[in-house]
This record gives structure tokens, sequence and C-alpha cells, in this order.
């Protein structure tokens, strides 16, 4: 039975606050004056003015007994009534006398088999996208108040939304069961019992969490969406059943165990075997792109630390190479025309010579400019074979027209093995910023070529940021779709 507080049915749940009172329960001079010419005794006016309100708040006749003393306290000051005067007073037949009038004057309509006909209609149509006992109830509610029709008993909406839910997974499970070939059935039957020397079914391991991102748990999730792949691809079965539908009955199979599926007639053990499998799929994609997503941001933060430790280290060497261009400017400044060149020379070679100090001044711009980015490579190298089989496992789709950056992954991937330290410059970098351009690109030979190495880090690095951004998405996932594809 679905829960009366995860519902929209109206009820009195604690006594009503001075503005709900005076939201609900202010009589108007048009309601007085009808109040007054269907009833003179002060009981019933009150009475009646108590069902009026409640019906208009409620959108049914509440037992008398429940209307919190409030409300009755609140329209017997608006009567001006004495504080003797009490509704339970009333008799029966005249309670219902006054309903009746209340029905006609507000233009209700309460016959049970028309409410329970418009509700129906309602509960089967939200059933086409929904499952769940809740949202059937709501939708009913949703009609009936603007069809000005009188509220059911909640009881009565509740049998009617399991009724409407058995129906239709019946019909749903009959679809799924002829989509399906027979060695899919297999497989998602062998599911409910235990594989030979384990005590647990893959049932169980199906209904597995996410791990948190670590690195071993990246590996184990890839290793678990393997299998869960191999169990069948049912996109095409599920063509036409809403997503929302799809994740209420995978969570409803998520709170069984295998012995209570087995228990269910089979069609609607496949259903709830596709649903959970399918679901299974898309949470560990999903958990797969967040932690992708996180890995690349550890990459840049440990290349930002890298970098401030690197600067530390090297301020000595930047302090000699000051001092080394300073001796140059005093030798051109003090010494003669003729022995100026001799003096610079010393100078240079006292400090090492020119070609080291100039790969040491190359050393020291890339850490002094605030440019993390050359040291990217050296944290991703650690993960590279995990984000390559990651982007393997992955359907990735450009949400854009712009297609460069998956361009840039197809050519990485088919240099994944060979790893030439160059490749040719005429990949379409506009995915990338100017600073990682700059890095990926040099010259080789005074031709313009691009660095392998760095090109993979960039392109990772990228890939997760327009995956955050939602440029990129995932086929078959939650929380990283194609948006496109739910407009249409």
């Amino acid at each position: 039975m679905a829960s009366i507080d995860r519902t929209a049915y109206p009820v009195y749940r604690r006594t009503p606050s001075f503005v709900e009172l005076e939201r609900h329960y202010t009589l108007t001079a048009e309601e007085r004056e009808w109040l007054r010419a269907s009833t003179r005794r002060p009981a019933g006016l009150l009475c009646c003015a108590v069902l009026l309100k409640a019906v208009q708040h409620l959108g049914y006749f509440p037992v008398l007994s429940l209307v919190p003393e409030s409300v009755i306290a609140h329209l017997r000051l608006a009567l001006a009534l004495p504080e003797t005067v009490s509704i339970f007073g009333v008799s029966g037949r005249s309670v219902k006398t006054y309903i009746q009038r209340i029905r006609e004057h507000q233009g209700l309509t309460s016959h049970g088999r028309t409410v329970r006909h418009l509700a129906l209609i309602a509960m089967l149509q939200a059933a086409e996208t929904s499952d769940a006992p809740v949202d059937l109830i709501n939708v009913a509610l949703e009609l009936l108040y603007k069809q000005r029709v009188e509220f059911p008993a909640f009881s009565t909406l509740d049998r009617l939304a399991r009724r409407v839910r058995t129906l239709s997974q019946s019909r749903l499970a009959a679809l799924l069961r002829s989509r399906l070939m027979e060695s899919e059935v297999a497989r998602l039957l062998a599911l409910l019992n235990p594989a030979p020397g384990r005590s647990f079914t893959p049932w169980n391991d199906l209904k597995r969490p996410p791990e948190p991102a670590t690195f071993e748990h990246f590996s184990e999730l890839l290793d678990h969406l393997t299998w869960v792949e191999q169990l069948g691809r049912f996109t095409s079965v599920l063509d036409g059943v809403a997503p929302r539908k799809v994740q209420q009955l995978a969570a409803e199979a998520r709170a069984l165990d295998a012995a209570e599926v087995r228990d269910l007639a089979e069609p609607r053990q496949l259903l709830l075997a596709v649903c959970l499998v399918h679901q299974a799929q898309a949470q560990t994609r999903d958990a797969l792109v967040s932690m992708f997503i996180k890995r690349a941001a550890t990459f840049q933060r440990a290349a930002r630390k890298k970098l401030e430790e690197l600067q530390r280290t090297h301020q000595n060497a930047v302090d000699q190479l000051l001092a080394t261009f300073q001796a140059v400017l005093e030798a051109h400044t003090t010494a003669t025309p003729e022995a100026r060149d001799a003096q610079i020379t010393a100078v240079l070679d006292g400090a090492g010579g020119p070609i080291t100090l100039h790969d040491r001044c190359a050393e020291m711009r890339a850490f002094t400019g605030n440019n993390h980015l050359p040291l990217v490579w050296k944290e991703y190298r650690r993960h590279r074979s995990l984000c390559f089989r990651l982007v393997e496992a992955l359907t990735l789709v450009s949400t854009s027209q712009d297609t460069s950056l998956l361009t840039a992954l197809e050519l990485i991937r088919a240099h994944q093995h060979q790893k030439p330290a160059y490749l040719s410059a005429s990949l379409d970098l506009s995915f990338a910023p100017d600073a990682w351009q700059r890095l990926v690109v040099t010259r080789v030979g005074g031709e313009r070529v691009l660095d392998r190495k760095q090109l993979e880090a960039c392109v990772f690095v990228c890939l997760a940021s327009e995956l955050r951004s939602g440029d990129v998405a995932v086929d078959d996932t939650n929380n990283y779709p194609d948006t496109r594809a739910q407009l249409l």
C-alpha cells in the first residue's frame, strides 16, 4: 500500500496555522449568504460552514471528528456564534443533506463509478511513463481536481493504482518476452541460480553499488562493465519504454533477492532482470565516467603541486642564472671592446658553457611560467592503459557539430601501441585551450609536428572537461546522456 504521506492526497496532518486558516477557511460574503439561506440552526450553520470550507480545501468531505478544533473555532468566530455551539450536535441525516446541498452549490461530481472511471483513465496514461503507485495516485488527483470531481477515499485510489500497476507490468512483461531471443532468456534466468562453486548468485553481483573513485576500483569497475555487457545489450528490447519506468523497475528488482524473484512468473522475472541489467550497465558507465573526470582533475592537481615543488627546488638554479647574467652585463659594460668577447666567454664557460646554460634556461622557463601542463603527462602515464580501456568500453557522442575532440581521440587510439614520438600536424586542435596547443605543437627539423605524449594528455584532460559540461555524451547512461535524443 502506498503511503498517504508521500502522495498529494490532502489530509489534516497537524493543527493549521493562522495563515492557513485565513487562506483556506475565510468565508466570503456570498458564502455567508448561501449558508444562512441553507440552514437557520446555529449548530447546522457551523456544521455546514465546516463542510463547505473543508471540501474546498481538501477536495472531499472529511469525517467531522477529524476536523481540527482550530478550524471549527475559526469558523465559529467568523459566523459570530456562541462558543457553546458545536458541530457534533447535528444528526447524521442533516449532515448528509448539507453535503448534498454543497455538492450542488460547488458543482462537484461524486458518483462513485464516474469518479473511479476518471481516476482509472488518468492512471493508465501515467503508467506508460511511471511504475510508482505514488505517481499514479498523484496524476489521478490532478485530473479529478481539474474536472471538479470529489476525491474518493485514499484506499480506493490505492487499490486502483495497484491494479493498474499490475496490469501495466503484465503487458510490458509480455512485450519484452516477445522481443528477447532464447539465448538472452537463458542468460537472464541463469542470474537467479548460484554458479558452480559459489554460494551467491550473479543477481547479487548486479546489485553491487559503485566503488569509490580510486585507481584500483577504476580497473575493477571496467572489469565489471565487461561482465554486465556480456549479459546482453537491451536498448532495443526496451525501445519505447520510458527511462523513468525502467529505473523504477530496476529499483524494485534491486530490493528483491534471487529467491524472491524465482517465485515470480517467468515473464515477470525477465522483466525485472532486463531492467536491472540495463540499469546496472548504465550505472556502471556513470560511475566510470565520474571516476575518469575525478582522475583527470587529480592529474592536474598533482601537476600543479609538482610545479610548486620544482619552483621551490630550482630557486637556487634561478639565482645562479641571474648571477651569470649579471656577470655578463658587467663584462660587457666594463671591458674594452677588444677584451669584451673573451671576458664574456670566460664567464659563460665558468658557469657550465653556453649549451648547458641554454638548456637550463629552457628548463627554468617551464617552471617559472606557472604552467603546469608539461607535468600532466607524468601523472597521466600511470593511468594510460585504463584511460584507453575506458574510451574503448564507452560510446562517446558529440552533442554539437564540433567533433574535433573525438577526431583527436580516434587519432591517439590508432597510435596507442605504435607510440611514435611525433604525429602529423594536420589535426584540428580547436578543442584545446591555447596553452595546450602551444605545448602540443612543436617543430622538428623545421617541420611542424605534434608531440604524441602531450597530445594524449591534452585529449584526455579536455575529454573529462567536455563530459562534465555535457559537450560530449555517453550512450546508455543516466547522468551523461545525449539530451538531444531526450528532446526528440
